[in-house]
C-alpha cells in the first residue's frame, strides 16, 4: 500500500480533491485555506462543512469540524463534532490544538478530551503464531495455502516470497529478486492452476533499487509446486505505479489495486493484459478488495473508505456507515460471514476492527475492537483465515521508513511477528440456527422413505425437480424425473426391495437447501444369492416458493457391503457433520464446478498424492464415503488412500450440467475411473460421485460428505 499518503486533513483533502474530475473540490479546498489564513472562522466553518459532506465521514472531517465550529464561536456544536470523534475510538491531541482555545477551560471540553486519550488504551485478542527471525523481510502480505497447509508471506525489501509450514518453519518459496522481481507486495493463490499470484513494484524500501525503475509494476505468476515462474504480466501503462492488492473473483478473473495511482485494474482469466476498470476520477488510494456473493467486489480505499465495485458497469457506491465508526485508512480486508475484518493502519491508533453488515452486504451496522495499540501489533497490514482463525502481521515494520522511502535515523528492522485471534465469536454471531430446517429435513426424507416402502419408486419421481441429478450405479448420471424414472424403478421396484434409514441431515445458513444421508438395504433381484446388501445414499433438497422441498441431487451407492444372512438392515450412520455456518459467496455453478476441478487437478498430480488431495479438500468434520466403512476428518481421510499405487490415476471432473446451492452449503457431481499414469485409455472400475460442500469463513469450498458408487 501506499504508506507515503498522509491522512491528516489537509493532505486527505488534497488527494480527494486532486482525484476528482469535479474542479469544485478543489475550489472548495482553496476556499477552506483562504479563509482560515484570513481567520474568517465562520466562511472557514462553512467550507469545512461542505467538504466533511463530500468525503462522507472521514473522521479528520469530524475533528475538523468540531475545531472549525469552536474557532467560529459555537459551543455547542463544537462539542457534539468532538464528542463524535472521541465515539470512534481514534485519537487527536485535541488539549494542545490552539483551534480549542476558547474551550480549554470548559468541563464538558475536559470531558470529551479525556475520553479521546481513552483512546489509545491498549487491545488486544490476539495471541503469538509465528516469528520470521529474519528481521529485513519487511513483510507485506500473508496468505494461506489450504492444500498445501501453508502460509505465504512477501517481503519487500528482500524482493521474495517466504514459506511457512504448519510447524511454523520458513524457507524461501523464491529467492532474492528471482526472475528479476522487485518489491513483492500482495498474494493471492490460484487454486485452479495451483499458481502463487503476485503483486511487484519497484521501490525505493528494496535491496538494489535503480531509480530508472521507479513507479514499474507488474503482477506474476510461480507454479507452486516447482516454485517456477509461470506468468508475467508488466502493467503499461505511463506515470508511477504501486500494484497493491489483489484478488480472485467465482470466475478466475484478477482484480489488482494500484494505490499510487488510483486504480483498479483485472486480469482476464488467460489475457495478457491489465485493463483499467476504474480510475483516480472516483478512487484516490484503493487497497484490499474483496469479492462479494453477488460478483461485485467490496474495495478499500485509504481515503474514501470502503466501495461496492461493480465491474461490468465500472462504477462503484460508496458503503454507508454511522459517523462513529471510520472507514478510512484501511488495508487489509476480510470477509467472514457477514462481517468484514478491517486492518486500519491508516488511523491513530493502528487496528483491527471487525465492521458488522446488514443483510445485503450494502451497510455498515456496527463495528468491535479486535486489536488496538497493542505491543504486539503497532504496525498490522494484512491478514488471512486458516482453520477458523485470522492470522495477521502484528508489526509489518513500515513505520521505520520515512515518507520517501528512507529508513529513519537510528530506526532498525525487528523479526516480523505473526499473531492469530479466534473467529468463533464471530462465527457465531454472523449465521443462523439451521436447527429447525435440520429438523423439517430429516421428516421430509423420513416420509418418503416410507412412501417408497408402499408405492415403490414413484415416490422419489415425483419429488424430482426437472434439473435434478439422479445417480443410480450401471447408468449415466440421469438428469429429471424423465431420464431417471424407467432406471429407478427398473433397480429398485419389482421383486427387488430398496429401503433406507434417514440418519442425518445438514442445512444451509437461510434455510433454502439442505441433504440427508442415509443407510441402505438392498436387496437386489438380479443377485440370485439373495443377498442383501447394505450402502450408503444422499439426497439434496431445494425449497421451492411455496415452501415444498423437492430433490435436486440423489444418489444410491446400493451395494457397498454384503450384508451377514442373519442380518436383516445396515447399521446406521454415526457421524454428523456440521451444517453451514457462513455464506461468503452466492454457490454459483460455475463457482463450485471451479473448485472441483483444482480438487480434480491437484488429486491427479505428481507433485502430491492422491490422499493429500482429498484431505486438502475436506472440512474437519467430512465424510469419505467410498467404502460402507465411513472415514471421518482430514488425518483419516489421507490415511485411508496410504495403500494407493502411484502408479495409478483416479481422474474425476464435474458435470457441468448439474451443481448449486445456497446459503454456505452445496452440491456436485460426475464421473471418475481409474487408469494407469502412463496410459489414460486403459480405464478400469467406472464411478459417480455425489459431494456435499460447505463454505469456509474464508469463501474457501470443503467437502462435507463425499460418495462414490459404481455406475
Amino acid at each position: 500500500m501506499t504508506r507515503a499518503l498522509v491522512v491528516a486533513f489537509t493532505a486527505a483533502i488534497s488527494s480527494l480533491a486532486h482525484a476528482q474530475a469535479d474542479t469544485s473540490w478543489r475550489q472548495v479546498n482553496r476556499e477552506a485555506i483562504a479563509a482560515y489564513r484570513a481567520k474568517d472562522y465562520r466562511a472557514y466553518r462553512d467550507h469545512i462543512a461542505r467538504l466533511a459532506n463530500l468525503v462522507s465521514g472521514h473522521p479528520q472531517m469530524l475533528y475538523k469540524l468540531a475545531s472549525a465550529h469552536a474557532l467560529a464561536g459555537d459551543r455547542d456544536a463544537a462539542l457534539a463534532q468532538l464528542r463524535m470523534f472521541a465515539a470512534t475510538g481514534l485519537t487527536h491531541d485535541a488539549a494542545r490544538d490552539t483551534d480549542f482555545v476558547t474551550l480549554r477551560a470548559d468541563e464538558a471540553f475536559k470531558s470529551i478530551v479525556r475520553a479521546i486519550e481513552a483512546n489509545r488504551k491498549p487491545v488486544s485478542t490476539s495471541v503469538p503464531a509465528f516469528t520470521l527471525a529474519d528481521s529485513s523481510l519487511l513483510p507485506e502480505d500473508i496468505v494461506y495455502d489450504r492444500a498445501g497447509r501453508a502460509f505465504y508471506l512477501s517481503s519487500m525489501k528482500r524482493r521474495k516470497i517466504v514459506r511457512v509450514d504448519a510447524a511454523g518453519r520458513a524457507t524461501d518459496f523464491t529467492t532474492e529478486a528471482q526472475d528479476g522481481v522487485w518489491s513483492v507486495l500482495a498474494l493471492a493463490v490460484d487454486h485452479r492452476r495451483r499458481w502463487l499470484w503476485a503483486t511487484i513494484s519497484a521501490l525505493p524500501q528494496m535491496g538494489g533499487f535503480a531509480q530508472a525503475d521507479s513507479g514499474r509494476a507488474a503482477v506474476v505468476a510461480y507454479d507452486i509446486a516447482t516454485r517456477t515462474l509461470a506468468r508475467r504480466v508488466d502493467l503499461r501503462v505511463s506515470g508511477h505505479h504501486e500494484l497493491g492488492e489483489l484478488a480472485f473473483d467465482a470466475r478466475g478473473d484478477l482484480y489488482v489495486s494500484d494505490g499510487r495511482a488510483g486504480t483498479l485494474y483485472v486480469l482476464r482469466r488467460n489475457a495478457d493484459s491489465l485493463v483499467k476498470v476504474l480510475g483516480d476520477d472516483v478512487l484516490v488510494s484503493p487497497q484490499g478488495i474483496v469479492p462479494r456473493p453477488d460478483g461485485r467486489l467490496f474495495l478499500a480505499d485509504y481515503t474514501r473508505g470502503i466501495g461496492i465495485v461493480d465491474p461490468a458497469r465500472r462504477t462503484v457506491e460508496w458503503m454507508a456507515h454511522p459517523d462513529e465508526i471510520p472507514l478510512s485508512g484501511i488495508d487489509g480486508l476480510t470477509l467472514v460471514g457477514r462481517s468484514l475484518i478491517a486492518v486500519q493502519n491508516g488511523t491513530t491508533p493502528r487496528r483491527i476492527v471487525r465492521l458488522e453488515l446488514d443483510e445485503a452486504l450494502r451497510r455498515v451496522t456496527g463495528s468491535s475492537l479486535l486489536e488496538s495499540n497493542s505491543d504486539g501489533a503497532h504496525e498490522p497490514n494484512h491478514g488471512t483465515v486458516a482453520g477458523g482463525e485470522y492470522y495477521f502481521i502484528a508489526n509489518s515494520g513500515w513505520d521505520v521508513f520515512d515518507a520517501n522511502g528512507s529508513m529513519k535515523s537510528a530506526a532498525s528492522l525487528r523479526p516480523a511477528v505473526v499473531r492469530k485471534l479466534s473467529l468463533a465469536g464471530l462465527r457465531r454471531r454472523s449465521v443462523a440456527d439451521t436447527t429447525r430446517t435440520k429438523a423439517e429435513l430429516m421428516a421430509v426424507d423420513r416420509r418418503l422413505a416410507a412412501d417408497v416402502a408402499t408405492r415403490g419408486q414413484d415416490a422419489v419421481i415425483a419429488l424430482l425437480e426437472p434439473d435434478a441429478a439422479v445417480l443410480v450405479p450401471r447408468h449415466e448420471i440421469l438428469q429429471g424425473p424423465g431420464a431417471a424414472a424407467t432406471p429407478l424403478r427398473t433397480r429398485y421396484d419389482g421383486r427387488s426391495a430398496y429401503r433406507w434409514v434417514t440418519s442425518h441431515a445438514v442445512a444451509s445458513i437461510d434455510g433454502r437447501f439442505g441433504c440427508t444421508v442415509g443407510t441402505s438395504t438392498f436387496r437386489d433381484a438380479a443377485d440370485t444369492s439373495g443377498a442383501a446388501f447394505g450402502g450408503r445414499l444422499i439426497t439434496c433438497w431445494r425449497r421451492t416458493t411455496s415452501g415444498a422441498w423437492r430433490i435436486v441431487a440423489r444418489q444410491h451407492g446400493d451395494r457397498q457391503v454384503r450384508l451377514a444372512a442373519n442380518v436383516t438392515s445396515a447399521p446406521p450412520l454415526v457421524y454428523a457433520p456440521g451444517s453451514a455456518t457462513v455464506a461468503v459467496t452466492a454457490a454459483t455453478r460455475d463457482e463450485l464446478v471451479a473448485n472441483e476441478i483444482s480438487f480434480a487437478t491437484m488429486g491427479r498430480s505428481t507433485q502430491s498424492t492422491i490422499g493429500t488431495a482429498f484431505a486438502a479438500f475436506a472440512a474437519e468434520d467430512g465424510l469419505l464415503m467410498a467404502r460402507f466403512d465411513v472415514v471421518q476428518g482430514r488425518r483419516a481421510i489421507e490415511a485411508a488412500f496410504a495403500d494407493w499405487p502411484a502408479t495409478s490415476v483416479l481422474w474425476w471432473e464435474p458435470d457441468r450440467r448439474f451443481g448449486g446451492g445456497r446459503g454456505g452449503l452445496a452440491f456436485t457431481v460426475g464421473p471418475s475411473f481409474t487408469h494407469p499414469r502412463d496410459d489414460r485409455t486403459k480405464a478400469t472400475y467406472p464411478v459417480h460421485f455425489l459431494s456435499v460442500w460447505r463454505q469456509d469463513p474464508d469463501g474457501r469450498w470443503a467437502y462435507i460428505f463425499d460418495l462414490g458408487a459404481p455406475r
